[in-house]
């Protein structure tokens, strides 16, 4: 997003600092990715 977006990349950097700070948003942020990853890895396993 940053990298498309270089006019608003410190505005969007803050904002994704200031929900990071916040525990339960963070958790969320870490889940979000940790099923995504999984997802991923189950799907190779299924197409090998």
């Amino acid at each position: 997003m940053f990298a498309t977006h270089p006019d608003r990349a410190i505005t969007l950097f803050h904002d994704q600092a200031e929900a990071l700070a916040d525990r339960a948003p963070r958790q969320l942020f870490l889940d979000y990715g940790h099923w995504q990853r999984l997802d991923a890895l189950i799907r190779a396993q299924l197409n090998a």
